[in-house]
């Protein structure tokens, strides 16, 4: 996926941590709600990447960037093209990606719902929540 900052991000760079894949656009009011306290999440929950991927072009994501200081990783996606592989074309939205790279719960949707998926225990060896 290409980067906001330039150069290409792929999840399989984050295998073996636990990934929260957020699906937003610069446009969305309830995006940019949830942007400073994914920027919070990630600095709290040092188990857990955070990783946005947002529709719109560079300069328009840029601006959200700046605006609301995010150091998230963001990368870009032009025509809901790798929203439609996750099966739900919305913003916001978002899956929790565990260490083996397979989805680990239900998508969330709205704020509420993402920020409970991401801070959900992680699974233990045994299939059970630690």
């Amino acid at each position: 996926m290409p980067r906001v900052d330039g150069g290409e991000l792929s999840l399989a760079e984050f295998r073996g941590q636990r990934v929260l894949l957020v699906f937003c656009d610069p446009e969305c009011q309830f995006c940019a709600e949830l942007a400073p306290k994914l920027q919070q999440l990630d600095h709290q929950e040092p188990d857990i990447q955070v990783l946005i991927v947002s529709r719109g072009g560079t300069d328009a994501n840029w601006t959200a960037i700046i605006e609301h200081g995010l150091t998230i990783p963001v990368v870009l996606q032009r025509h809901w093209e790798i929203s439609r592989e996750y099966g739900m074309l919305a913003t916001p939205i978002a899956y929790l990606i565990d260490e083996a790279g397979t989805i680990a719960a239900p998508a969330a949707v709205g704020i509420a719902e993402i920020l409970a998926l991401a801070t959900r225990p992680k699974a233990s060896a045994n299939g059970g929540q630690d």
